[in-house]
């Protein structure tokens, strides 16, 4: 009897441990920031009359995907560009690629977004979120970034 209680004790002073080590193998680790230029987000859309941003994530590096944050800051354009614009359309919404800072007093917005879908290498997702989207100006730039990524 003492025997069995014996193994008994042990079994369960060894199973926290074995425990520990498996779930500790089975998480996420954040990628390094140099890997973020292997996640690429593409097809992404603005639109401000509908509430909405949507686009499409693609993994082109060597690592399985498990989430990505990603940041986007929308901006509210008074300078030169925007007298440019069809005046035909309403809330006119520009990805900003320029090489200046955009100015602080001017954003409208910045939030984080995630994105909890697998992707494998090779493989890609399209994301939605609704959001409130109800300035009072004519003419937006946004930018987004990834901020993070976990995987393994």
């Amino acid at each position: 009897m003492r025997s069995v209680l014996g193994r008994l004790k042990t079994i369960i002073m060894i199973l926290p441990v074995v425990l520990l080590v498996n779930c500790s193998i089975m998480d996420d680790n954040s990628l390094p920031a140099h890997k973020f230029n292997q996640i690429q987000i593409s097809d992404f859309e603005v639109n401000m009359q509908r509430n909405y941003i949507r686009g499409k994530i693609q993994n082109n590096g060597e690592h399985d995907i498990t989430s990505s944050i990603f940041n986007l800051e929308i901006y509210r354009d008074d300078s030169e560009r925007s007298g440019n614009s069809n005046l035909m359309s309403e809330n006119t919404v520009t990805e900003y690629t320029g090489k200046e800072v955009l100015n602080p007093e001017n954003l409208l917005l910045s939030q984080n977004f995630v994105v909890r879908e697998p992707l494998n290498p090779g493989y890609s997702t399209e994301f939605y979120f609704e959001l409130k989207l109800d300035y009072q100006f004519d003419e937006f730039l946004y930018t987004h970034k990834i901020v993070q990524l976990k995987g393994r």
